[in-house]
């Protein structure tokens, strides 16, 4: 939940139980790739937004205004 959603506030890793519940849901019917699924899920996290994605939407708050 941290890795997804980040560390810099409270909202981050609620973000990231959102997230990972969200994704967790829609991927039920593969329920033999699940694990498998949400395991690719992290890397992905890592490697495209390393502060998670409350650090991604905070800086592209301030990049707009």
């Amino acid at each position: 939940m941290i890795v997804i959603g980040g560390l810099s506030s409270i909202w981050g890793p609620l973000l990231g139980a959102a997230v990972l519940m969200l994704a967790d849901e829609g991927m039920r019917e593969l329920s033999d790739y699940r694990n498998i699924g949400l395991g690719r899920l992290l890397p992905i996290f890592v490697i495209a937004w390393p502060n998670g994605l409350n650090g991604w939407l905070q800086r592209s708050r301030t990049s707009r205004g």
